[in-house]
Protein backbone atom coordinates (compact mmCIF):
# COMPACT_ATOMS: atom_id res chain seq x y z
CA UNK A 1 0.00 0.00 0.00
CA UNK A 2 2.85 2.14 0.76
CA UNK A 3 4.14 2.03 -2.94
CA UNK A 4 0.84 3.21 -4.36
CA UNK A 5 0.42 6.00 -2.13
CA UNK A 6 4.16 7.30 -1.88
CA UNK A 7 3.59 8.54 -5.81
CA UNK A 8 0.08 10.05 -4.72
CA UNK A 9 1.32 11.74 -2.20
CA UNK A 10 4.05 13.09 -4.09
CA UNK A 11 1.71 14.14 -7.14
CA UNK A 12 -0.33 16.00 -4.34
CA UNK A 13 2.47 18.13 -3.05
CA UNK A 14 3.27 19.17 -6.04
CA UNK A 15 2.15 22.48 -7.03
CA UNK A 16 1.54 22.51 -10.75
CA UNK A 17 -0.31 19.01 -10.47
CA UNK A 18 -2.60 20.45 -8.18
CA UNK A 19 -2.86 23.74 -10.20
CA UNK A 20 -3.75 21.53 -13.49
CA UNK A 21 -6.21 19.28 -11.41
CA UNK A 22 -7.96 22.61 -10.91
CA UNK A 23 -7.97 24.05 -14.21
CA UNK A 24 -9.39 20.45 -15.41
CA UNK A 25 -11.70 20.64 -12.67
CA UNK A 26 -13.42 24.29 -13.61
CA UNK A 27 -13.31 23.60 -17.13
CA UNK A 28 -15.57 20.90 -16.60
CA UNK A 29 -17.53 22.81 -13.89
CA UNK A 30 -17.87 25.79 -16.57
CA UNK A 31 -19.46 23.26 -18.99
CA UNK A 32 -21.98 22.15 -16.95
CA UNK A 33 -22.84 25.65 -15.59
CA UNK A 34 -23.03 26.95 -18.96
CA UNK A 35 -25.39 23.85 -19.95
CA UNK A 36 -27.73 23.86 -17.30
CA UNK A 37 -28.19 27.32 -17.56
CA UNK A 38 -28.63 27.65 -21.13
CA UNK A 39 -30.56 24.23 -21.38
CA UNK A 40 -32.66 23.96 -18.46
CA UNK A 41 -33.11 27.59 -17.58
CA UNK A 42 -33.30 28.25 -21.18
CA UNK A 43 -30.96 31.96 -20.72
CA UNK A 44 -28.83 32.89 -24.21
CA UNK A 45 -25.76 30.65 -24.44
CA UNK A 46 -23.31 33.60 -24.35
CA UNK A 47 -25.05 34.87 -20.94
CA UNK A 48 -24.52 31.60 -19.47
CA UNK A 49 -21.12 31.59 -20.36
CA UNK A 50 -20.51 34.56 -18.81
CA UNK A 51 -22.61 33.95 -16.03
CA UNK A 52 -20.91 30.41 -15.87
CA UNK A 53 -17.24 32.38 -15.89
CA UNK A 54 -17.94 34.51 -13.49
CA UNK A 55 -18.44 32.11 -10.52
CA UNK A 56 -15.45 30.03 -12.25
CA UNK A 57 -13.04 33.24 -11.48
CA UNK A 58 -14.24 33.10 -8.03
CA UNK A 59 -14.07 29.06 -7.72
CA UNK A 60 -10.27 28.76 -9.15
CA UNK A 61 -9.10 31.82 -7.32
CA UNK A 62 -10.14 30.19 -3.68
CA UNK A 63 -8.97 26.65 -4.75
CA UNK A 64 -5.37 28.33 -5.75
CA UNK A 65 -5.59 30.74 -2.20
CA UNK A 66 -6.56 27.48 -0.40
CA UNK A 67 -5.79 24.19 -2.34
CA UNK A 68 -2.85 25.27 -4.45
CA UNK A 69 -0.77 27.75 -2.72
CA UNK A 70 -1.99 27.55 0.87
CA UNK A 71 -1.73 30.95 1.37
CA UNK A 72 -3.64 33.20 4.07
CA UNK A 73 -3.88 37.06 4.20
CA UNK A 74 -4.32 39.82 1.64
CA UNK A 75 -7.35 38.53 0.33
CA UNK A 76 -9.05 41.28 -1.07
CA UNK A 77 -5.70 42.16 -2.75
CA UNK A 78 -5.05 39.12 -4.03
CA UNK A 79 -8.00 38.72 -5.71
CA UNK A 80 -7.83 41.92 -7.37
CA UNK A 81 -4.54 41.20 -8.74
CA UNK A 82 -5.93 37.75 -9.43
CA UNK A 83 -8.79 38.99 -11.51
CA UNK A 84 -6.14 41.88 -13.37
CA UNK A 85 -3.57 39.17 -14.81
CA UNK A 86 -6.90 37.26 -15.67
CA UNK A 87 -8.29 39.79 -18.00
CA UNK A 88 -4.27 39.88 -19.06
CA UNK A 89 -3.92 36.39 -19.92
CA UNK A 90 -7.74 36.36 -21.61
CA UNK A 91 -6.74 39.06 -24.01
CA UNK A 92 -3.30 37.55 -24.71
CA UNK A 93 -4.90 34.45 -24.81
CA UNK A 94 -7.55 35.79 -27.43
CA UNK A 95 -4.87 38.24 -29.16
CA UNK A 96 -1.82 35.00 -30.16
CA UNK A 97 -4.83 32.33 -30.89
CA UNK A 98 -5.89 35.15 -33.91
CA UNK A 99 -1.92 35.39 -34.53
CA UNK A 100 -1.24 31.90 -34.46
CA UNK A 101 -4.38 31.08 -36.94
CA UNK A 102 -4.81 33.79 -39.18
CA UNK A 103 -1.58 35.53 -39.19
CA UNK A 104 1.11 32.28 -39.56
CA UNK A 105 -1.56 30.01 -41.12
CA UNK A 106 -2.05 27.69 -37.79
CA UNK A 107 -4.65 24.87 -37.62
CA UNK A 108 -7.09 26.72 -35.22
CA UNK A 109 -7.25 23.53 -32.76
CA UNK A 110 -3.70 23.90 -32.82
CA UNK A 111 -2.80 27.29 -31.96
CA UNK A 112 -5.40 26.87 -29.12
CA UNK A 113 -3.85 23.97 -28.05
CA UNK A 114 -0.14 25.58 -27.95
CA UNK A 115 -1.13 29.24 -26.17
CA UNK A 116 -3.18 27.19 -23.89
CA UNK A 117 -0.26 25.12 -23.04
CA UNK A 118 2.15 27.84 -23.37
CA UNK A 119 -0.05 29.78 -21.01
CA UNK A 120 -0.98 27.17 -18.33
CA UNK A 121 2.68 27.25 -17.51
CA UNK A 122 2.90 30.83 -17.98
CA UNK A 123 -0.26 31.54 -15.31
CA UNK A 124 1.04 29.07 -12.60
CA UNK A 125 4.39 31.03 -12.29
CA UNK A 126 2.94 34.48 -12.17
CA UNK A 127 0.41 33.55 -9.79
CA UNK A 128 2.62 31.78 -7.52
CA UNK A 129 4.95 34.52 -7.58
CA UNK A 130 2.94 37.04 -8.01
CA UNK A 131 -0.27 36.73 -6.65
CA UNK A 132 0.07 33.56 -4.28
CA UNK A 133 3.02 34.63 -2.69
CA UNK A 134 3.61 33.43 0.78
CA UNK A 135 4.46 36.87 2.08
CA UNK A 136 2.94 38.74 -0.40
CA UNK A 137 6.35 40.44 -1.81
CA UNK A 138 5.21 41.14 -5.69
CA UNK A 139 8.09 42.19 -8.21
CA UNK A 140 5.90 45.30 -8.00
CA UNK A 141 6.62 45.50 -4.11
CA UNK A 142 10.47 44.11 -4.53
CA UNK A 143 10.86 46.97 -7.22
CA UNK A 144 8.99 49.80 -4.82
CA UNK A 145 11.24 48.92 -2.11
CA UNK A 146 14.35 48.86 -4.08
CA UNK A 147 15.20 45.15 -3.07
Amino acid sequence: MTAVSSPIKRLYRNKFVRFGAAGVFTYFLNIGITFLLTEIVGLYYLYSYIIAWSIIIIINFILNLRFIFSVKGYTARRFIKYVLFWAVFTVTNIYLVKLFTEVLGLYYLLSITTITGVLFVVKYFTYKNLVFHKEDASVFTKIKDGK
